[in-house]
């Protein structure tokens, strides 16, 4: 005679109210939450086996509380859990095979997005939608240098530092999807600029071997002050160097 199969059904609390996210099998308690697949980032129910210890509904409760806590920070997806932002973008730092200007500058670009995000939040929590709106909230931001609305080439330089770090992420397995499929770079126009002549270059040549025997001001021999004027972009800006007559 076969054995009777037993069936999922959902038990009750005090009151003979249903509760949410919890079943019972038998004499023991399953609970159901909604996971990521790590493959696909789809997320679908699946029900979870809370352990032979727990036997009463409160006791339930609290362990579905602990699965849903466990969802959040990845631990049921494998591959340990998700990296907060402010944690991977040390790692990214440290393991990004790129130019030090370049690591320069995207260190001060990924500060920015860590403000926006809060180095808390877990990397599968970035959503193209909130990537989206930083980027509109820089459309009105001024440069502290210029004094003029970021430009299309400052926001996209912002957004390439972001898409890296977050590469590498889906890259090593830490978040289910890579959430820049749909954002792409804004077109940008560059300005010309006027090409310093040969005398002013040289003088721009001298003028940075002097920065580096004396980092706290620039002389010209013939008696003309230097000044370091910042170039580029806000966050690590190329040196340059203007000369004033006296």
């Amino acid at each position: 005679m076969s054995a009777v199969k037993l069936g999922f059904v959902k038990p009750k609390d005090k009151k003979g109210n249903e509760v949410r996210g919890l079943w019972k099998r038998g004499e023991v308690f399953y609970g159901q939450i909604r996971v990521t697949n790590p493959t696909t980032g789809k997320r679908r129910p699946q029900k979870f086996k809370l352990g032979h210890e727990v036997t009463t509904v409160p006791q339930a409760r609290t362990a579905l509380a602990g699965l849903r806590a466990k969802e959040r920070s990845g631990e049921l997806r494998g591959g340990g859990s998700v990296p907060t932002f402010g944690d991977y973008r040390e790692h990214y730092l440290r393991n990004a095979a790129k130019a030090s200007h370049s690591m320069d500058n995207e260190r001060c670009f990924l500060r920015e997005w860590e403000t926006y995000f809060g180095a808390d939040m877990r990397l599968d929590k970035i959503t193209e939608p909130a990537i989206r709106e930083f980027l509109t909230r820089l459309r009105t931001q001024t440069s502290e240098r210029t004094g003029q609305v970021l430009s299309a080439h400052s926001r996209n330089v912002r957004l390439y530092a972001l898409r890296s770090m977050l590469k590498m992420a889906y890259e090593d397995r830490r978040i289910p999807r890579f959430p820049f499929m749909g954002i792409k770079k804004e077109k940008h126009t560059p300005q010309k600029k006027d090409t310093p002549a040969a005398a002013d270059i040289e003088r721009y040549v001298a003028a940075i071997l002097i920065l580096r025997r004396n980092r706290s001001g620039l002389r010209e021999p013939e008696g003309r002050w230097g000044r370091v004027l910042p170039n580029r972009h806000d966050c690590h800006p190329i040196v340059t160097v203007h000369w004033d007559p006296y």
